[in-house]
């Protein structure tokens, strides 16, 4: 079987190869696109250190990496990190949310992610028509959004945020991940995990929702996220994600990154940058470019939300001594596997809002729209499972940000930007002084 990965410059390129390697699925080829050939040049050789047992190519247009591929990742950054650490600064500047997926960038990050997606998928569809997309390109939501909606290609999006979320509160609960069924509902970067329900060996009792443990336990509550982000009156009911935060709090988020001296985007800039100049001084030895690029990893996972929070440590989450896949990768190796067993799978996913009996999953809105929720996946396709109402501030909050971010991937299919920020206006983290200076970021769509 044939893997693709466009963007395969990108910095977990390696991680997932290491997932598809161990995985027992029958991967023969990974072939790597990216449209720069230099980051491509120099991550190839850790992707293959990475990947032993599957014969590693580099394409170098996206058709030839394509053709033939069963699954086709994309995860791309048109313009780059320095898109990305310009546009925070400049929304810091201004006093505004400064934050690759949310926001002013956010909406910005869409006017170059989503046309230059659309244009990889026409290529996939050319050449590789029977092949499912599996994209994790930012903002997920609105990018699977705009290619369900103007492509015939199966699509899944895919974030590692649910997941890790999930971890967490597994670990304060003490449970036995395998034995959970979790309840996820939203859209990308503004979910909240509704249930953990753990189901009783026996048989003898239905699964009992174990998230009640925590609602009564405060303490418990404030462990589940970096100390700063949440108040546990924002907790009841449902634990948001880290990115909640950010629409609740969006000049919090502002002032503190303003005070840290730099973004995240910045922080991340600086880290690639050394990390090349270790992957070129290491050319021809595998193992020494390896080793740069784990520690690589290991920094970038630290900085996860560090600046917005009041900035306390936890473990780093991208690789773990002795682990198998985490995050990114192993939320890539699930949905491959889902999408080839016998039996679906539960996941959470972006997909169309439409349940297997045909009302929304997402019941605060419409069947057609894109959410992040859970959902069966399995050879068959998706099939998203219907959620329990969300807490009332959450479901207002959720509504208003899906609003605008309709408008953004209409903005961005148009090419655009005068629509974008007169949705920004309504953006809880954007606001008239975001729409203000939304012409100073990089909203134009480049070639991939």
């Amino acid at each position: 079987m044939k893997v693709a990965l466009l963007g395969g410059g990108g910095l977990r390129s390696p991680l997932l190869a290491r997932a598809l390697a161990g995985s027992g699925l029958g991967v023969r080829e990974l072939a790597l696109y990216d449209k720069d050939p230099g980051r491509l040049a120099a991550i190839a050789p850790v992707v293959e250190t990475s990947a032993p047992g599957i014969r590693v190519s580099v394409s170098r247009t996206p058709a030839a990496a394509v053709r033939g591929s069963r699954f086709v990742f994309a995860s791309i950054r048109a313009g780059g990190q320095e898109a990305r650490a310009h546009d925070e600064r400049v929304c810091i500047e201004a006093g505004v949310l400064g934050q690759e997926t949310v926001g002013a960038a956010g909406a910005a990050l869409a006017m170059r992610n989503v046309p230059a997606m659309l244009r990889l998928a026409r290529v996939v569809e050319r050449e590789a028509p029977g092949a499912t997309l599996i994209n994790y390109t930012n903002p997920a939501g609105m990018v699977t959004e705009a290619l369900l909606n103007e492509t015939s290609l199966e699509v899944v999006g895919i974030c590692d945020t649910p997941a890790e979320l999930t971890d967490r509160v597994v670990e304060l609960l003490y449970l036995d991940p395998a034995a959970c069924s979790v309840g996820w509902s939203g859209i990308n970067h503004l979910g909240w995990l509704t249930a953990l329900e753990e189901a009783d060996p026996t048989g003898a009792f239905p699964p009992e929702n174990r998230l009640e443990d925590l609602f009564g336990d405060p303490d418990r509550l404030l462990r589940i996220h970096r100390a700063g982000l949440f108040e546990t009156s924002e907790m009841a009911g449902a634990i948001p994600s880290e990115y909640v935060f950010l629409h609740l709090h969006p000049h919090r988020a502002a002032e503190r990154t303003r005070a840290s001296g730099t973004t995240r985007g910045a922080a991340i800039l600086n880290l690639e940058q050394a990390l090349f100049a270790g992957l070129t001084a290491a050319a021809g030895d595998g193992q020494r470019a390896h080793s740069e690029y784990l520690q690589f990893v290991g920094e970038r996972d630290a900085t996860y939300f560090q600046i917005e929070s009041r900035g306390d440590a936890r473990q780093a989450v991208g690789v773990r001594p002795g682990g198998g896949p985490t995050g990114y990768d192993r939320i890539g190796l699930q949905a491959v596997r889902a999408l080839l067993g016998d039996e679906p799978e539960e996941m959470v996913v972006n997909t169309r809002n439409r349940s297997p009996l045909g009302g929304p999953a997402v019941p605060e809105l419409p069947a057609d729209d894109v959410v992040e929720v859970a959902a069966l996946v399995g050879r068959n396709g998706v099939a998203p499972i219907p959620q329990p109402p969300l807490p009332a501030g959450a479901r207002d909050l959720l509504r208003r940000v899906k609003a605008t971010e309709r408008e953004f991937v209409r903005a961005a299919l148009a090419g655009n930007p005068g629509t974008a920020a007169e949705a920004l206006r309504e953006h809880p983290a954007g606001g008239p002084e975001a729409a203000a200076i939304f012409g100073d970021l990089h909203t134009v769509a480049e070639e991939v």
